[in-house]
């Protein structure tokens, strides 16, 4: 290869890996009075959480932006993350005083409703599938697998219940017992959410906080959500909270395309198969307490 093909190759290599550290740190600039649109997909992680904490952090504070529409279609997720999102709604709320709404996808369940709680008003399709109110917790057992290998693995610990939750032997009767508590515990602080978000009394919600999954009419008639729309009726609810008028400007934060971002996000539904997805899902989020609809950690 020759001294300038070299060079060539160097320098359009240098122009493309400067161009994604420029798309990945240059913010969208807001032009006019307009309502941040933003959008929690699939199923939420801490990822997913500081996408939209950065996101809020970056806008909020531009008098510009008058409020703010959240789209939410997703099966719940993580315990933590959900409640950063819910967190960053009340701030909004609370602390820049603009107004949220939140519109339901085609689900938004478990940890997708304890992300929207919080918001001035929800609005959801007749037809999404909510509720699955509840938390989950699930592990792996490979002993047997182990075992037909002949392999031996030992655990060293300090601690009696260091090793809770290790695939590779059964769980003991009092680690299942601690576990269950753990369960109790972010249940009742779904319930205290909801109460607290949706003004509910916790008799009611007490009724429907037992894992069932319900559509967004039933969830309008017990007071999870406000009315039933689409996601146009959930634009004309935000202009007319922020006094934009019925079809304000909605304004869409450019996706960050930089490498950074994108080696953040091989494992993510964009690059991988969805059904491989899914299978990573299962094995990434088991052991954790979560907030999800379990058909979602089925490997298919």
């Amino acid at each position: 290869m020759g001294f300038k093909m070299k060079h060539l190759i160097f320098f359009t290599v240098f122009l493309s890996l400067f161009g994604c550290f420029q798309n990945y740190s240059a913010p969208k600039k807001v032009k006019k009075d307009s309502i941040l649109s933003l959008e929690v997909q699939g199923i939420i992680t801490s990822s997913v959480s500081q996408e939209f904490m950065e996101q809020i952090r970056r806008y909020m504070k531009n008098p510009m932006i008058k409020g703010l529409l959240v789209r939410i279609d997703s099966p719940g997720g993580t315990v933590g993350a959900s409640q950063e999102i819910n967190e960053a709604i009340k701030e909004v709320r609370d602390l820049y005083k603009k107004p949220v709404v939140v519109s339901a996808g085609d689900i938004m369940a478990s940890g997708g409703i304890y992300s929207a709680v919080s918001a001035d008003q929800i609005i959801v399709n007749k037809g999404s599938l909510l509720g699955s109110i509840g938390a989950l917790m699930v592990f792996k057992n490979v002993s047997e697998l182990i075992r037909w290998a002949k392999m031996d693995i030992y655990s060293i610990k300090a601690g009696e219940f260091k090793d809770s939750g290790s695939p590779f032997r059964e769980m003991t009767l009092r680690e299942r017992e601690i576990f269950e508590n753990l369960m109790e515990d972010v249940l009742e602080q779904f319930k205290s959410a909801i109460v607290e978000g949706r003004g509910l009394d916790p008799k009611v919600v007490e009724a429907f906080t037992d894992g069932r999954v319900f559509t967004g009419e039933y969830a309008v008639q017990i007071g999870l959500a406000d009315k039933t729309g689409f996601f146009n009726e959930a634009i004309k609810v935000i202009g007319e909270l922020t006094g934009l008028g019925s079809a304000p400007e909605l304004f869409s934060p450019s996706k960050d395309k930089g490498l950074f971002k994108y080696l953040g996000d091989l494992d993510s539904k964009a690059v991988i198969p969805s059904s491989f997805e899914r299978f990573l899902s299962f094995y990434r989020l088991s052991g954790k307490p979560l907030y999800i609809m379990p058909s979602y950690l089925s490997v298919r």
